[in-house]
């Protein structure tokens, strides 16, 4: 490359749109936080089966719903749970400007009478780190909150923005592809875009011979190739044509990884040509 330059062979890197190179970032940060928030909650869980065995059970996800995560800052454990009884922590959780409902709070006190308690001290420690990362757990939850709030700014002003009219794919989604795909002017096909994106088979070759593998390749862009994977999913939730060609290779015993893969290349070739062309989705195309 260097060789290159000296020689005057390159050309000036082309300027990016503000609004692409912004969408890129955010997308990146949000992705990166969701990432940290995810790891953090499984974290979270770990600690709190130690402070309170069963706490989790009562719950769909614990730190999805204002009460569990109350329980876990307010650090209360099964003894101070058995202590104040159902309707004591109905109106502690009140004061709090939390609403419990009498058979969720029963259900946690049940949970609390049968799970096994730790020493104070130890109990005591536990309940601090956990009102520490609940706290951390709020600060991710708010700078996602405000990422996705800037990529919904300016996603009308980029070309990723045609792609909110497949259905299931919104801000997020459509955001993670424009982010990862750049300025769609640079590839002249969706299989450049693909291949990019890491998903393509892996292939070894040597002495003439090559050998193609069933695993893919990997070598491109993580983020592409999660959002191209994504795009895949909405269009199996939110397209009847789709999700039969899913049906049709699982019924061939198709591993979900593939069929995964086979999607993402199907959602790769309609999002790249709606970017490249600014034309809406249209589902008769694929009836």
């Amino acid at each position: 490359m260097a060789e290159l330059l000296i020689r005057g062979r390159g050309r000036p890197a082309p300027e990016q749109d503000t609004a692409l190179l912004r969408q890129a970032a955010l997308a990146s940060h949000r992705s990166r936080k969701v990432k940290a928030r995810s790891a953090l909650k499984n974290h979270i869980h770990a600690s709190l089966d130690l402070v309170f065995p069963g706490l989790s059970g009562c719950f769909v996800d614990i730190l999805d719903t204002k009460f569990g995560r109350l329980l876990v800052a307010e650090g209360l454990d099964p003894h101070r749970v058995r202590r104040l009884g159902v309707e004591r922590l109905r109106a502690y959780c009140s004061h709090r400007d939390v609403r419990v409902q009498r058979p969720k709070a029963r259900q946690v006190v049940e949970a609390a009478r049968v799970a096994l308690t730790l020493r104070p001290e130890v109990a005591a420690a536990h309940a601090g780190v956990l009102a520490a990362d609940v706290t951390l757990l709020r600060s991710f939850d708010e700078a996602i909150t405000q990422a996705e709030a800037e990529l919904e700014e300016i996603l009308p002003h980029t070309p990723a923005g045609i792609l909110t009219t497949i259905p299931r794919v919104a801000v997020v989604r459509a955001s993670n592809y424009g982010g990862a795909l750049g300025d769609p002017s640079r590839f002249r096909t969706s299989a450049q875009v693909y291949r990019m994106a890491g998903l393509v088979p892996r292939q070894y070759e040597s002495a003439g011979k090559r050998r193609v593998r069933t695993t893919i390749s990997r070598e491109g862009k993580a983020e592409l190739r999660e959002a191209i994977i994504e795009l895949g999913r909405a269009l199996r939730q939110g397209h009847p044509d789709f999700a039969r060609y899913a049906r049709g290779l699982e019924s061939r015993g198709k591993e979900p990884g593939t069929v995964a893969c086979a999607l993402g290349h199907r959602a790769n070739r309609v999002a790249f040509a709606m970017v490249r062309d600014q034309v809406p989705f249209d589902p008769k195309r694929w009836r």
